[in-house]
Formats: structure tokens, sequence, C-alpha cells
């Protein structure tokens, strides 16, 4: 693991609902997770992604099935969430490839 925010470091630590949600996110397991265990929020949220893209900077998943790096692999994640996340999660993905 990278060194990271102690913010960042205190949720994997925690390992609670914020730290599930963005590993789900980062090893393609959404639907598993809220099949397991439902508290409630289906939708991805702004937060859960941006957990999630500290987690794939910091090297927290040895394998990640989405890594954000390119736009390639935006367009998976959007493509595979698109039911899930909100078009303000989908423009922040997309932003930077944006002109």
């Amino acid at each position: 693991m990278k060194v990271t925010s102690p913010e960042v470091l205190q949720t994997i630590i925690d390992k609670g609902p914020d730290y599930r949600r963005a590993i789900a996110l980062i090893e393609g397991k959404w639907e598993e997770l809220l099949l397991a265990a439902p508290w409630g929020m289906t939708t991805i949220s702004l937060n859960d992604v941006k957990l999630m893209q500290a987690y794939l900077a910091a090297e927290v998943v040895a394998q990640p099935k989405y890594t954000l790096a390119t736009y390639a692999d935006v367009q998976r994640f959007v493509q595979a969430h698109h039911t899930r996340i909100t078009p303000a999660v989908r423009d922040y993905l997309l932003a930077p490839y944006q002109m």
C-alpha cells in the first residue's frame, strides 16, 4: 500500500460501510454488496467514487477490476454501473476527458 492521507487511512483501518462500498466498486462487486448487506443506499455516490479513487491511488486492492486510469476504463465503469450512478457522478468521472 502506498502512502495516503490520514482520513483515507482511517477508513481503511475502520473497514466501515464507506470502505466496503469503495472496495466493492474497485473489485466489480457492487451488486453482490447490495445483496449481502443492503443498508438502504443503492446509488453510487460521489463520495463512493472519490474514496474509490483514493484507494486506487494507495493501491489498496492488488488486482482491481476498475482502475479509472484511462478514458476506456472510466467508460467501462460508467457503462457497467449506469443504472446506479447519478449524472453528477458520471460528469465527475468524465470531466478530465472533456474538451
